[in-house]
């Protein structure tokens, strides 16, 4: 990828705010009073960055072909900010492209915006979008944006009506690094509703590079679909390909030997307690709260990767509480499958519990649940309880138990 960006930014101070610049954006704060003296009682309208200044981007696809964007302001107040922007995609440098557009763009300080585009899409058809957006709630922590829009398309062939395509989606984020969004739209001419309920995880962000998981289902509704259903988008295996390929990438610098973790249960069969330990390549990378994990190895199914990003809810007098979300990629010789799944882990010092989701893309959906303790009785003795359960679409269910008292003499 290939990127430029160009900025003017004005070394001023509007009305009763101060804009404070950080990376790439202007910060506006709020000042209590307007005496020249050094005080420390600012306060922050919005933690919401507003960009004061151009910015573009150029980047290259892997055909050769460049996208281009800018957004130029063009007026400005002391909450406000009004831009041109543009942007022309998939352009050949010979005058082709799949398409370009350019219009109006709003932002407020306390996150509310809207836009007003024209675009062109050479060969099918001219469309006018507005769209909108508000900030509905706002903390250190929460941040909740309503957003919806409307476009009409005039297609090219004249035999072909005009038609308009609205809907909107409310999207909540938790520490800016955790997030869902549910939306709809709808398409009058083909009678089509389309669904979606999406979720990003942040998996490691510093001042130079990012790495998101955005994941998600979406469904169709319409009289000419039959039969619709809940289907995965197509980011999901993009992410999860992409995801192998970053642990792999980073494994090979710095390698780690691990046994592939079983749970604390003992195995109860004979012969599972003999089988030779399998040795992984396994990639375990700390965040704030977290932890960025891959493994590369293979088992009784075949070859298998795994990566995902885990984080601790808490550790503390409740225990300790993590939770997954880890994309797996198995290729075996009865053919290849691809899970996505979540899981959550708790234990303190004398139980543990823990339950597990995962999707096969195209394929069933399977849970997993156990759970266990032991606890002392009298000096030499202890009472352990287990139990585990296990569901696969299509298949009965499976369960388990076991209670055990443990004597030393």
């Amino acid at each position: 990828m290939i990127g430029a960006s160009s900025r003017s930014v004005p070394k001023q101070r509007i009305g009763s705010y101060v804009l404070v610049e950080e990376d790439d954006d202007m910060l506006v704060y709020a000042l209590e009073d307007d005496s020249s003296e050094a005080v420390n009682t600012r306060e922050d309208v919005h933690p919401q960055r507003v960009r004061r200044q151009a910015h573009g981007s150029i980047n290259t696809n892997p055909d050769g072909s460049s996208n281009v964007a800018a957004k130029i302001p063009i007026a400005r107040g002391d909450s406000n900010v009004l831009s041109a922007i543009g942007s022309v995609n998939a352009a050949n440098g010979k005058g082709g492209f799949s398409s370009a557009g350019g219009g109006l763009a709003w932002d407020n300080i306390k996150g509310h915006g809207a836009t007003l585009t024209a675009s062109r899409i050479p060969g099918v058809a001219d469309q006018l979008t507005a769209a909108g957006k508000a900030n509905l709630f706002h903390d250190d922590h929460h941040d909740i944006t309503a957003s919806a829009f409307a476009t009409r398309t005039f297609p090219d062939k004249p035999n072909f009506p005009t038609f308009d395509t609205y809907g909107g989606k409310v999207g909540y984020t938790f520490n800016d690094k955790i997030g869902a969004s549910l939306g709809a739209a709808h398409t009058d001419l083909f009678k089509k509703t389309d669904y979606s309920a999406m979720g990003n995880l942040n998996l490691f962000k510093d001042r130079t590079s990012s790495l998101d998981l955005n994941a998600g289902w979406s469904k169709s509704v319409s009289p000419y679909i039959p039969n619709s259903r809940w289907e995965p988008s197509g980011e999901i295996m993009k992410f999860v390909y992409a995801l192998f390929c970053f642990i792999a990438a980073v494994a090979a610098q710095d390698i780690l030997l691990e046994s592939y973790p079983v749970w604390y249960i003992t195995p109860q069969d004979p012969i599972e307690q003999y089988q030779r330990h399998r040795r992984d390549v396994t990639f375990d990378h700390k965040t704030d709260n977290g932890r960025v994990f891959g493994t590369l190895g293979q088992n009784d199914a075949g070859l298998f990767g795994k990566g995902g990003y885990e984080h601790n809810f808490f550790n503390d007098h409740r225990g300790k509480l993590d939770g997954q979300a880890y994309g797996t990629r198995v290729l075996g010789p009865y053919g290849d499958s691809s899970h996505l799944g979540g899981a959550l882990n708790w234990r303190n010092d004398n139980a543990a519990a823990s339950l597990d989701v995962s999707k096969m893309i195209h394929g069933p959906t399977s849970v997993t649940a156990g759970a266990g303790g032991a606890w002392p009785v009298g000096k030499n003795g202890d009472f352990s309880l287990q139990g585990t359960y296990g569901k696969t679409g299509g298949y009965n269910s499976e369960f388990g138990g076991l209670a055990k008292y443990n004597y030393r003499f």
